[in-house]
């Protein structure tokens, strides 16, 4: 994800999103027509998640990611962090839910979840992600944790986490 532009003003025109579908907003800059370099177009969601913590050894994470490609289970996103001085928390975002917990209690993984979050997927442009902070921010909605990369190829994807209790309110502050 690429860094604000420097001596570029944004504000946050009318968007709509309905899920499922791109949420198209305009970004302008100094009241001038839209700059097409700074129209872009979102997909947002809220998604679930689990986690589990295993020993921070090497291939740890690759025989939990091996036992999810045999079972089937497609990951939107995946991250490891270290949790403790020996252990590692892998957290899974899975394309589906129920197929996860389904099948993950037949092979006996300890999941914790799932929990919510909201996943962002875009064209990377210069403040591609500042107006979905600027939204929160404006409904009082704190962003604790995030994740964002850049895919390559103009596209990128980021992961918001607001606590349990502000999930809603950060669904409606999006339009979800």
């Amino acid at each position: 994800m690429s860094p604000r532009r420097k001596g570029v003003s944004t504000q946050v025109g009318k968007g709509i999103c309905t899920r499922g579908a791109p949420w198209r907003i305009l970004r302008m800059a100094g009241g001038h027509p839209p700059d097409p370099e700074l129209m872009m177009a979102h997909t947002i969601r809220k998604v679930e998640y689990f986690y589990t913590t295993v020993h921070d050894r090497p291939g740890e994470a690759l025989r939990f990611l091996n036992a999810l490609a045999d079972l089937g289970v497609n990951l939107l996103a995946f991250t490891a962090i270290p949790s403790g001085m020996m252990s590692t928390q892998l957290m899974i975002f899975p394309e589906d839910s129920f197929k996860l917990t389904d099948q993950s209690e037949r092979v006996g993984f300890d999941l914790d979840g799932p929990h919510g979050a909201i996943l962002v997927q875009g064209e990377d442009v210069p403040g591609a992600v500042v107006h979905i902070h600027e939204r929160l921010a404006g409904a009082r909605i704190n962003v604790y944790a995030s994740t964002g990369v850049s895919s390559g190829g103009g596209r990128f994807g980021y992961i918001l986490h607001v606590r349990p209790g502000e999930l809603a309110a950060a669904v409606g502050a999006l339009g979800l």
